[in-house]
């Protein structure tokens, strides 16, 4: 029998990722994808059959989310901006007891579902929440070097986004809503707010990418490794690699903030077919580092842990929750209730079905 899957938001930039990777799978899934406009799904999917069709759905239409559930085994959120919903369908999933992923990538809608984690001790399916690059995959590589360490002082993660990676418009509509809300870094074990887009450093990435200026961004993962790991310091930039690129989000965040947020539709609407012409340029390479500095019996280290990806890079960011789809398929996963994202899978495991799927794993360490 199919593992029934619905893939919502499935005609989107990820969606569409997670929907391929599934559908050639070797396991034996049913996927429903749906969204707003069929016509969409006839254009990223033209060869629909019984195990691939589609449904149009709205997110706000409760009636139509019960019929879904009560059809699925797995419901897998995919569509954003992730600051536009509230934590209902988990909730409504969990109560049926139907497994919940998604690729939320926002510290606020996963602060709100953390605080319903008791609750949802009690459900009967598994709920795993961010499962893309920041924090889906930079907790893995935490987890992989993190034993390495008897004290561990800072912690820096960085994204790298290639500039020939399709930029989706929610995607867009979500980094340029962020520029007027402050990013949370950790500074002496407290946590700081800081301005969006700000103090930009040369972070350092694996090669082929090397140094790169990278800026202050909002992610899952000030929320979540103090709830994992001891240390006095973390940041989380992300590094564009096209220096215009990098320009026109610090322009637009000045806009953003004398506008008081009104111009985030205006600065979407005008800065998308600029990424849509600058594909052109870069590469695809993607990438997502974690650095950690500290003691190993008194002698002070620095490791770099670093996923690289290629042609696309972005996919990377989809991975995760399709092997957590592909293992709840198999019955891998025996946690039930919202499970931690250091917990659900061993990080040997993990990186082995990513290199699997040719992502790279390089673990360095550094002088």
């Amino acid at each position: 029998m199919s593992f029934a899957v619905t893939v919502i938001g499935g005609t989107g930039v990820f969606g569409r990722y997670i929907v391929n990777e599934l559908a050639s799978s070797p396991l034996d899934f049913s996927i429903r994808v749906t969204g707003r406009r069929a016509e969409e799904f006839d254009r990223h999917f033209p060869k629909p059959s019984r195990l691939l069709y589609f449904e149009k759905l709205d997110l706000q239409d409760r009636p139509a989310l019960e019929k879904i559930l009560q059809e699925t085994d797995l419901v897998i959120l995919a569509a954003g901006p992730f600051q536009d919903f509230s934590p209902q369908l988990p909730l409504m999933a969990a109560e049926r007891g139907v497994h919940y992923l998604d690729i939320c990538d926002d510290p606020l809608y996963l602060s709100e579902l953390l605080r319903h984690r008791e609750n949802l001790a009690q459900a009967r399916s598994v709920i795993l929440s961010g499962l893309s690059s920041l924090p889906g995959i930079s907790i893995p590589l935490a987890e992989r070097i993190a034993p390495q360490f008897d004290v561990i002082h800072d912690i820096d993660i960085g994204l790298f986004i290639g500039n020939k990676n399709q930029k989706g418009r929610g995607a867009v509509f979500s980094a340029l809503r962020n520029l007027h809300r402050p990013v949370h870094f950790i500074r002496n074990g407290k946590r700081q707010a800081i301005p969006p887009w700000s103090y930009p450093v040369a972070y350092s990435y694996p090669a082929p990418i090397g140094p790169l200026c990278s800026y202050s961004f909002a992610s899952p993962d000030s929320l979540l490794f103090p709830r994992y790991y001891r240390f006095d310091n973390l940041s989380v930039r992300v590094g564009f690699e096209w220096a215009p690129v990098r320009w026109s989000f610090s322009l637009f965040k000045k806009l953003i903030e004398r506008g008081r947020g009104s111009w985030v539709e205006k600065a979407v609407d005008l800065l998308f077919p600029f990424f849509s012409l600058s594909h052109r340029i870069g590469s695809e390479l993607g990438c997502v580092s974690v650095t950690m500095t500290g003691l190993k019996q008194g002698k002070f280290r620095r490791i770099r842990a670093s996923l690289l990806g290629d042609k696309p890079g972005q996919r990377m960011a989809s991975l995760p929750c399709v092997i957590a789809a592909e293992a709840l398929a198999r019955g891998e996963i025996h946690g039930r209730g919202l499970l931690d994202l250091n917990q659900w899978m061993p990080p040997e495991q993990f990186f082995q079905r990513l290199e699997e799927r040719n992502m790279r794993l390089l673990v360095e360490e550094q002088a």
